[in-house]
């Protein structure tokens, strides 16, 4: 929490409000009620909010790499949907299939979604 409401005159409103956390332990914490200000200056709050806690960081350890390790290999990505046939006069990966024998139309028909003309 950054900001509290106070209740005092225009003249004695406080530029900032000093908390002295140097006697906080782990999970200890300041509450509003408990927040020092001068005597002309009333704290104006519903709730009894946290001002601060005291919490540990973890760290993350990063452990350098060893001389004469093995990398692992990264897994291998395989991608999903169906592998196109080779066609008898198309190269693998085509995306135009040849005509079949005997003239079948279907089989030259474009793709869906392509251009319509």
């Amino acid at each position: 929490m950054r900001e509290i409401e106070v209740d005092c005159l225009p003249t004695s409103i406080p530029d900032f409000i000093e908390v002295d956390v140097s006697n906080l332990g782990i999970h200890d914490s300041i509450h509003i009620e408990e927040l020092v200000v001068p005597d002309s200056v009333k704290k104006h709050f519903a709730e009894n909010f946290t001002i601060v806690t005291c919490t540990v960081v973890k760290e993350e350890v990063v452990v350098a790499p060893v001389e004469g390790a093995v990398a692992v290999a990264e897994p291998e990505v395989i991608a999903k949907g169906k592998k196109e046939e080779e066609g008898a006069e198309g190269a693998p990966g085509d995306k135009k299939a040849a005509p079949a024998a005997g003239g079948d139309k279907k089989a030259a028909a474009p793709a869906k979604g392509g251009d319509k003309k």
